[in-house]
């Protein structure tokens, strides 16, 4: 090698130290991993096996024990016909069971979530008195994995009736699965897995979270601001869920707004306008770390919680985002059972413009009374617009009213999900 060539090749190593050099300067110094939670929940008990014992129930379509399984010796398989025909299993309890101390959970899987209408679970006193949760709609449509496990968890604040049935007297359980009559491709027939039924302990009034609503507010519109002097006046305080690219923007909270909420001792936590689940792995990495920085930079009370945009979330997301948050918030439309807090997929109810006010004040009610912990997430509270998202300012009020008569305990989310 000639020497001009030499000289060449050392200015080229030295100008790529340089350039290392600088890069390792500017690059953001590593985020601490989040702190954990005060919160703890463990295992449930299990209240019924699926590996034997249920039967074909009524109606057509079929049913069997298999061998694929997520936390039992095996499950249940549960096939529809064509045509939005339900297909029923059912387990006899030997003896009666008292349900009343608990809430409840189980996994479900399924190949094609878009072929499933509905998958009901039943809690029987008779054949004809039973409680009932309908699980597709309790799961919100971006959360739905498939060829996936999905855990189900439900308080009894999340059941409806048929007959008079008694939480004390259980005498069966059964499920109920039933596809379209009019899918894209004609009639669907879903199979649906479901592993064995876990039961939670109801915990008492001085666990955390037992009883309490939370209000909180996705995307950081202007109108939480709002919504904020509102709840002032009964001492309420709330978790605003923002977007930091979106602060500063026309209709969206500036500085000074986040400035007062802190003032108030509101949460503020993570959000972003794109769904996770669209991103690349590296852009979710990235979107997901800058949020969390943004958050601990500006020293935000409640910059360990996050709620999933649009309520997406898969494996992948939930890993990102429980690298850099203690907490993921979702939209599936539950209440949250205390005693049974998974801190990545926290239960919230989504408030539309079409819910009545009586009718939130009845889901209220129903978690306050079933002593679990209700997460409310509103997106504007206002005028409506015409896509959904907003709730008038006269039932934001009526229903703070009703918090406040009752003697309600509202909570930031932080309160209930404390760091350790």
């Amino acid at each position: 090698m000639n020497t001009p060539t030499r000289r060449l090749l050392g200015l080229a190593a030295v100008v790529a130290v340089v350039a290392a050099s600088c890069s390792a300067l500017t690059r953001e110094p590593e985020l601490d991993p989040p702190p954990s939670l005060s919160v703890q929940t463990g295992p449930g008990a299990r209240f019924v096996g699926t590996a034997a014992g249920f039967s074909d129930w009524y109606g057509p379509g079929s049913m069997r024990h298999v061998g694929a399984t997520e936390a039992g010796r095996a499950a249940l398989e549960i096939t529809a016909e064509p045509g939005g025909l339900q297909a029923n299993a059912r387990k006899a309890l030997v003896p009666l069971r008292d349900g009343s101390p608990f809430s409840w959970s189980f996994s479900v899987r399924t190949a094609d979530w878009s072929q499933v209408a509905n998958i009901q679970f039943r809690l029987h006193t008779t054949d004809d008195d039973f409680f009932y949760a309908n699980v597709r709609d309790r799961t919100a449509r971006t959360a739905l994995v498939d060829d996936a496990w999905q855990r189900v968890q439900l308080s009894r604040a999340d059941f409806l009736t048929v007959g008079a049935p008694d939480w004390r007297r259980l005498e069966a359980v059964s499920f109920a699965v039933w596809g379209f009559t009019d899918g894209e491709d004609g009639p669907t027939s879903p199979t649906v897995l479901v592993d064995e039924v876990q039961t939670h302990p109801r915990l008492d009034r001085s666990a955390p979270g037992a009883g309490v609503v939370t209000l909180s507010f996705d995307d950081g519109d202007e109108s939480v601001a709002d919504a904020a002097r509102l709840m002032r006046e009964h001492y309420f305080r709330g978790t605003a869920f923002v977007v930091p690219a979106l602060v500063d923007e026309p209709g969206f909270l500036d500085g000074g707004d986040l400035e007062s909420l802190d003032d108030l001792g509101w949460d503020l936590g993570g959000h972003s306008d794109i769904p996770l689940t669209e991103l690349s792995t590296e852009a979710l990495e990235d979107n997901v770390e800058a949020t969390a920085r943004w958050l601990r930079e500006r020293g935000s009370r409640g910059s360990h919680l996050y709620a999933y945009p649009n309520g997406a979330v898969d494996p992948e997301v939930r890993r990102v985002v429980a690298d850099y948050f203690s907490v993921g918030r979702t939209i599936n439309e539950n209440v949250q059972p205390v005693g049974d807090i998974d801190p990545y997929a926290v239960k919230s109810l989504n408030v539309y413009s079409d819910q009545s006010l009586e009718d939130v004040i009845r889901i209220v009610d129903a978690s306050v009374d079933a002593r679990d912990w209700l997460v409310l997430t509103f997106h504007r509270v206002g005028d409506e617009t015409g896509d959904g998202l907003d709730w008038t300012t006269e039932k934001f009020g009526g229903l703070l009213d009703h918090l406040a008569a009752r003697g309600i305990e509202v909570q930031p989310m932080s309160e209930v999900l404390a760091p350790m």
